[in-house]
């Protein structure tokens, strides 16, 4: 019988992680980490058990931190057993939201033909390093060495962590309390250059080991009491905290390679000089391995234990973030987060671009559920970001779709619209150019009609709503940014509300019956009189308008000579101004014989361009005006729709830099709740939320509207929807260092909201 037969021991598998960091990447809970390396913690009676009646030895578990840094690369590696590669691989996830982490068969470095040094701590273990200063702060000192490197050499920092039990950690603390008086008590508590902590515990687990082995074979119970090494003015507060953390036994080695053996010792002496950083009540001390060391034990020989808190070993683990990425342009680093693109949102009309996810590349679109595919969109980019260009692929993509688009231009000279035009079948195309005669509109509201059967019920809704349209589209028109008065509001909504019972009449035949008597009462007597009676209260309103002749000894019947101008001269102060823009005043002119019916050309998947070119606009006030009355024309020909067709086919609505027309951009307040349910979609571009009113702001939230953030895009585009990013593991770092091209997407589907990168699409060609 062999004595293998009896007894086996079992020896523990490590798996290597390398750890690549992005910018985004905070060390604020890395003591986690050392909680979770503490917790591997198992006492020697449950490392031996029988099996098979066989007896197996499990020998301890240990984790294991590396920091290599050469001219090439800086690059970071975790060694943890196999058994708890998951438990992990979750910790790292959830410290370093944005980690990546590949397995790799092992750290880039053959240890034992370099120059290493231990360090240890120069006084009493129960003295704290410094813990109050930037987690980070030790790891940039570490960096700041790869100054000194040449070619072909690399400095490395390895530590070694080993769990205790709650009751050594305990133990520990007890004999600390004791060491610190002494401390206070001014004792110099500096540690012995002999003390050989590795011998000592190697030794306390060989006693346990043998106690463990007897308490198996005879099926007994043992109760071992662990003691171990203790804690020397006042102390700080990081010694304060240790004794209230938890304890975790620590190796530190530091090494150096150079083709030049002379340099290592230079090398490793500066990779030792970085970690006065964290002197406090104690410091590290190093000195010189002479010997062959294995790694891979989990107590590392050759090389002294120090007993460290949890909180000092957050010092120790740390990966870089934004500032030393960008100092250190060689550390292997991800640009930014790699999100992988929902099943739901691989196929669609709108392409979002292309992703990169674990080598994989797909498209993402926008979802085109059915109750999902309308809801607003919001482009966010600055100048030079690509806006115009995504904004011409995804109308392409609409056009190639067979669906309605309306883009309203008002930007430079037009020329998003002109490469829609470019792409855009002739039978399908109707242009609204209002710097051409030819195809500029009249003002009116045609898109309502008054039938024939139509009751006075039926006409008195129509008129109310197109007079609700006009007081709303002449309220823009001042130079104090006044409301329409009372007075105002009462002559010109009589005025709309008895014009607007007939077809075919225009803003300009409505201001016509305030200020002609003549045509005022044509109108008035060519209502019925079921109308007359209805609209008694408007139709009396303007009469107070009539200016009446004096009577005299010759003509003693008075007669309705004119107008009084004093009561409608703040509405017509407006229209002056009004018809200061030439190209609204030609449409004030216009009569309305060959205007378009949204409401047919909607139905029809008409491409429909609105173009309002920069010369012919000098202020912003006509520009407001117009996309105003363009968007409630749209909005009309939308109710229309929506009152025939249970599901109407869908119309996109692109309208860049909104921002600039503010009473436009309240209606648009008003609909984006309701729009998709009427399946018309609205597309905004801007330069960040906050350039939209806090309504808008909100009401586009509220209509789980869905936002691409192009890179080189103001912050202030992230900050307005960071807590929906950061659920999704993005920071503003992440959109900051995307390059060009790149968008950041917070776009809604069937489960929430969904975020990713995608690289926009091409330009079209």
């Amino acid at each position: 019988m062999k004595l293998s037969d009896y007894y086996s021991i079992k020896r523990q598998e490590y798996v290597t992680f390398k750890l690549i960091p992005t910018k985004s990447s905070r060390n604020n809970t890395t003591i986690g980490i050392a909680h979770l390396i503490n917790s591997m913690y198992r006492s020697t009676n449950k490392l031996i058990y029988k099996e098979n009646k066989k007896l197996i030895i499990e020998t301890r578990l240990k984790a294991s931190y590396y920091i290599h840094i050469s001219k090439e690369n800086i690059s970071f590696y975790f060694i943890i057993p196999k058994i708890f590669q998951n438990q992990f691989k979750s910790k790292f996830s959830d410290t370093w939201k944005n980690v990546d982490i590949k397995i790799v068969d092992v750290i880039p470095v053959n240890i034992n033909l370099c120059s290493k040094y231990q360090l240890y701590y120069k006084f009493d273990d129960a003295l704290s390093l410094e813990t109050d200063r930037r987690n980070n702060d030790l790891l940039s000192a570490n960096l700041s060495t790869l100054e000194i490197l040449q070619e072909n050499e690399f400095i490395g920092v390895l530590y070694n962590f080993i769990p205790v039990s709650e009751k050594e950690s305990n133990y520990f603390k007890k004999k600390s309390s004791e060491t610190i008086q002494r401390y206070k008590n001014g004792e110099n508590l500096k540690k012995s250059k002999s003390l050989l902590d590795y011998s000592k515990i190697t030794l306390k687990f060989l006693i346990d080991l043998i106690n463990a082995l007897l308490n198996c074979l005879l099926n007994g119970e043992q109760n071992n009491q662990l003691i171990l090494y203790p804690l020397g003015k006042e102390t700080s507060p990081s010694t304060q905290r240790k004794l209230q953390k938890e304890i975790l036994k620590n190796q530190t080695l530091i090494l150096a390679y150079s083709d030049e053996k002379s340099r290592e010792n230079q090398l490793c002496q500066s990779i030792y000089n970085s970690f006065s950083k964290i002197n406090g009540d104690n410091e590290l001390i190093y000195a010189k391995i002479k010997k062959d060391i294995d790694i891979n034990r989990y107590i590392i020989n050759n090389v002294k234990i120090n007993s460290t808190s949890t909180e000092e070993c957050s010092n120790f683990i740390s990966l870089p973030g934004a500032e030393l990425i960008d100092q250190y342009k060689n550390i292997t680093h991800k640009e930014t987060k790699e999100n992988p693109v929902p099943k739901e949102l691989t196929t669609g009309v709108i392409n979002l671009g292309s992703i990169v996810y674990k080598d994989n590349k797909d498209n993402a679109y926008l979802s085109t559920d059915e109750s999902l595919q309308s809801l607003p969109l919001a482009i966010l980019g600055g100048s030079r970001s690509g806006k115009t260009t995504f904004a011409g692929n995804m109308c392409n993509d609409i056009i190639k779709n067979n669906e309605c688009l309306i883009d309203i231009d008002f930007i430079k000279n037009c020329e998003a619209s002109e490469e829609i035009k470019n792409i855009t079948p002739k039978d399908r195309l109707i242009e609204l150019d209002l710097s051409n005669s030819d195809c500029i509109p009249s003002l009116n509201y045609n898109e309502e009609k008054i039938m024939q059967n139509m009751n006075t019920d039926e006409i008195s809704k129509i008129s109310r709503r197109k007079t609700n349209y006009l007081l709303q589209l002449i309220n823009i028109i001042n130079e104090d940014d006044k409301q329409l008065s009372s007075k105002m509001r009462k002559y010109l909504g009589s005025a709309a509300r008895i014009g607007f019972c007939f077809n075919d009449i225009t803003i300009k035949d409505i201001l016509r019956i305030l200020t002609n008597y003549k045509y005022r009462y044509k109108i008035i007597n060519d209502l019925s009189k079921d109308l007359q009676f209805k609209l008694e209260d408007s139709i009396n309103n303007l009469l107070e308008l009539d200016e009446w002749s004096k009577t005299t000894k010759d003509n003693p019947v008075s007669e309705i000579i004119g107008t009084k101008e004093n009561k409608i001269e703040g509405i017509m102060d407006r229209i002056d101004l009004l018809r200061e823009n030439y190209v609204i005043d030609a449409m004030l002119n216009k009569d309305s014989k060959n205007d378009i019916d949204f409401v047919e050309a909607i139905n029809n998947n008409k491409v429909i361009l609105i173009r309002m070119r920069d010369k012919d606009f000098e202020d912003t006030i006509s520009i407001d005006i117009l996309t105003t009355f363009f968007l409630q024309k749209i909005w009309m020909a939308t109710k229309i729709r929506g009152s025939q067709i249970e599901l109407p086919n869908r119309c996109t609505v692109l309208i860049d830099e909104v921002f600039q027309t503010p009473t436009a951009q309240k209606l648009l307040t008003q609909h984006f709740v309701q729009s998709a349910k009427f399946n018309l979609k609205f597309v905004l571009t801007l330069h960040y939320l906050e350039q939209l009113s806090k309504e808008a702001q909100l009401a586009l939230k509220n209509s789980n509207s869905s936002y691409m953030l192009l890179s080189g895009v103001d912050k202030k585009a992230f900050i307005a929807l960071q807590e929906e990013f950061e659920i999704h593991g993005y920071s503003l770092e992440d959109l900051l260092n995307l390059k060009r091209y790149r968008s950041l997407n917070l776009i809604k589907s069937r489960d929430g909201y969904e975020a990713f990168i995608t690289q926009l699409p091409l330009p079209i060609k």
